[in-house]
């Protein structure tokens, strides 16, 4: 069962069947749906409103399935346990020259219980851009816009209001941001935080003892497969659970988790797959091969190569992309810029070799060294 069955399944009320992990990765999906045009209008909207077809398809026009999420929302619509709630205080920016994708949304429970949840990486090289930023920044500008955003809506309720966070990919990387680093009012009102396969960050965070307390409040989810949720340093426990798809990038859509029919829970795994592990431990150990000035030089030459193939989305990739790719490549080849690219390219390649032919229990030594704790709840 995946979440869009557990939505057609699950037709009970919040009031009968209290929040779980699943209804956040629900949560977190839906972030991407895209709402602007209804909010102009409106302050609350709910699904049981998108009946017609076109208002259906401008929810998942932007987003990376488009057919999943047209699935997702027809279940929405007519759903017991959905269809109803509020959704509120939507917030949207994208900027290319201050290097943000930013997007968050509230989802009210009851009277006293909300959800914010933060979009993730949407389909725009800009989004893709910020989000690489984190292998050279401690702090980005999302995770700031995402601070504000907690802390502004806390202000707004009674102090004895429950907000839970959560977000999927870089969206879990900020709601566990913004929890680390909101206000202690903020911080006393939130009762836990679903990052569901957000990658790290440069620094380990907290670091401090006195915040140490504040990290049994956050939940990470992670595929057994995992490439995004293990990138960078994150000591928060993981839940490893089985998803479909033949690698990590493709487990790392949210549609793919598998979830038990019975407890409509994330079926659990022991361990995370050995190419998982040699990945983290090779994009770690590569990462350290440069300075922060050159990994923005390199960053910044992928994605000027990307610009100049016409990719202005993650839906550009095709076959006309890979024809003016390959003769972008062979001119590129001789610029002495794109040979110091193609060599931390092949130098990745050496490290992961390097790492991929150890022993699984010395990479799982690593990976506990990397993030100080390993943990299957």
């Amino acid at each position: 069962m995946n979440i869009i069955e557990y939505v057609k399944q699950n037709q009970k009320s919040f009031k009968e069947d209290s929040l779980k992990e699943t209804d956040f990765a629900v949560f977190s999906q839906i972030s991407y749906f895209e709402f602007q045009k209804f909010f102009k209008k409106q302050d609350v909207v709910t699904f049981k409103q998108f009946n017609l077809l076109k208002d259906k398809q401008y929810l998942v026009k932007k987003a990376l399935d488009s057919k999943k999420g047209l699935k997702l929302v027809n279940e929405l619509v007519v759903s017991n346990r959905f269809k109803d709630i509020e959704i509120f205080h939507f917030k949207k920016y994208t900027s290319s020259s201050k290097k943000i994708q930013f997007a968050a949304l509230s989802f009210k429970i009851d009277f006293n219980t909300y959800v914010i949840c933060y979009r993730g990486t949407d389909i725009s090289l800009t989004g893709w851009y910020e989000s690489t930023m984190l292998s050279y920044k401690t702090t980005i500008p999302g995770q700031l816009s995402a601070k504000h955003y907690l802390d502004e809506l806390v202000a707004i309720f009674p102090s004895n209001t429950r907000f839970y966070l959560t977000g999927h990919s870089k969206g879990g990387n900020l709601a566990q941001y913004a929890y680390l680093f909101a206000k202690k009012e903020s911080q006393d009102q939130v009762e836990a935080i679903y990052n569901f396969e957000g990658p790290g960050n440069l620094e380990n965070y907290p670091l401090e003892d006195k915040n140490a307390s504040l990290l049994s409040k956050i939940k990470k989810y992670i595929t057994k497969d995992s490439v995004i949720g293990t990138l960078l340093l994150d000591n928060i426990n993981s839940v490893i659970i089985d998803a479909t798809g033949i690698n990590g990038v493709i487990q790392h859509a949210i549609y793919e988790w598998k979830i038990d029919e019975k407890t409509q829970l994330f079926r659990r795994i022991p361990s995370l797959s050995k190419t998982s592990l040699a990945l983290s431990a090779s994009f770690t150990s590569w990462l350290k091969c440069y300075s922060t000035r050159k990994k923005r030089q390199l960053l910044n030459q992928l994605f000027s190569f990307l610009k100049e193939c016409g990719i202005q989305t993650q839906k550009d990739f095709n076959l006309q992309f890979i024809s003016k790719g390959r003769k972008l490549l062979s001119k590129r080849m001789k610029n002495s810029k794109s040979k110091e690219f193609f060599a931390a390219v092949s130098n990745f390649i050496k490290i992961f070799l390097n790492y991929r032919f150890m022993p699984t229990s010395k990479l799982l030594e690593i990976y506990k060294q990397k993030n100080n704790s390993y943990h299957v709840h």
